[in-house]
């Protein structure tokens, strides 16, 4: 399963600066402790890349292995806490907090996740449920 290509609208840079906003930005100002300024960018640079492919796979995952939980028959649909049956909500979070000894609500209430599992992965992902994140992550 291949993700949904779409044509690209935005900039690659998120450089926005404010007319009203007084402060000086100069770059010369700037330094990192114990490390050149541009081996500090290169490495932040670098780290933000991976940590928002990584943080985008985990809720992928996340999404697909709270879609496979069923409950007395009834499969569960997103988001959990609107969609479902007070018995189905209500044993998912036992199964979280008793069984697997997490609770995923800090994640799972965020803005960021929300928008991402009710909006982009049907449709970045066709067939999203009966693809396997874990055994396919080019997915």
């Amino acid at each position: 399963m291949k993700i949904q290509q779409h044509k690209k609208t935005y900039e690659d840079v998120f450089s926005k600066d404010r007319p009203k906003i007084t402060t000086p930005f100069r770059i010369q100002n700037l330094s990192a402790s114990g490390m050149e300024f541009n081996e500090y960018t290169s490495f932040f640079h670098s780290f933000l890349k991976n940590f928002y492919a990584d943080l985008f796979l985990n809720c992928v995952k996340l999404s697909w292995l709270r879609r496979k939980f069923i409950f007395y028959g009834h499969k569960v649909t997103i988001p959990i806490h609107k969609r479902n049956s007070i018995g189905v909500h209500i044993s998912f979070h036992k199964l979280m907090r008793r069984i697997i000894g997490n609770d995923i609500q800090i994640i799972t209430k965020s803005p960021f996740y929300t928008k991402l599992e009710m909006y982009y992965f049907d449709v970045f992902f066709p067939g999203f449920e009966e693809g396997n994140p874990f055994e396919n992550p080019d997915y």
